[in-house]
């Protein structure tokens, strides 16, 4: 009989592994900034803040903001990446984002959000003049979506409900960061004075 490796019997241990081995990697990253560790805590707290928050570009922002509040910029794109991770809940964590800040907004739960049917068929990518005239197609459907109305019920509830997640938890992890930070430069000073 034939004996098959644990990771094959398990696909499970092998994401489990490769995350554990990802945020392992984060981790040494943060300790090899040579910054004042309320700098890089800043700078986490920033990339993870920009990580939660419905927004385009979060990257760029989370730079530029770590540079406007002079926190580590470096330590604020490790956030803001390893935050990436849990992209296969992005569904789930957005509709709880919208939910919450439409809660607030509205003192109620949302209702079903009606979209309405745009009269597009399969057969119609066969036709020559679709091709011909693709950005009035574009054009109609932005025109009849992204408007005032589309801001306020969907966008601004997104964009609330994501700022009240995103602040306790960048909050919590700016004490994680600073006490780990702190910790760890003062191994790395105790090293040096050990070794000179």
């Amino acid at each position: 009989m034939v004996e098959v490796p644990s990771q094959l019997k398990n696909p499970g241990t092998r994401l489990i592994g490769k995350l554990r081995d990802f945020f392992v990697k984060q981790y040494h990253a943060l300790l090899q900034i040579r910054d004042h560790p309320s700098a890089i805590a800043g700078g986490v707290a920033i990339g993870i803040f920009f990580g939660f928050v419905f927004v385009p570009m979060k990257t760029a922002l989370a730079v530029l903001t770590a540079w406007a509040f002079r926190a580590s910029k470096v330590a604020a794109l490790i956030a803001v990446t390893a935050h990436d991770i849990l992209l296969p809940l992005a569904p789930i964590l957005l509709r709880w984002e919208y939910d919450i800040g439409f809660w607030l907004l509205h003192h109620r739960l949302p209702q079903k959000i009606k979209m309405e049917r745009h009269h597009f068929r399969p057969e119609q990518l066969l036709d020559s003049d679709f091709y011909k005239n693709w950005w009035q197609f574009w054009w109609r459907w932005f025109h009849d979506n992204l408007n005032m109305k589309f801001f306020l019920h969907v966008i601004l509830p997104m964009l609330i409900g994501s700022a009240t997640i995103a602040v306790p938890v960048a909050a919590i992890f700016y004490v994680l960061t600073l006490r780990i930070a702190k910790r760890a430069q003062a191994a790395h000073l105790e090293k040096e004075a050990r070794n000179a």
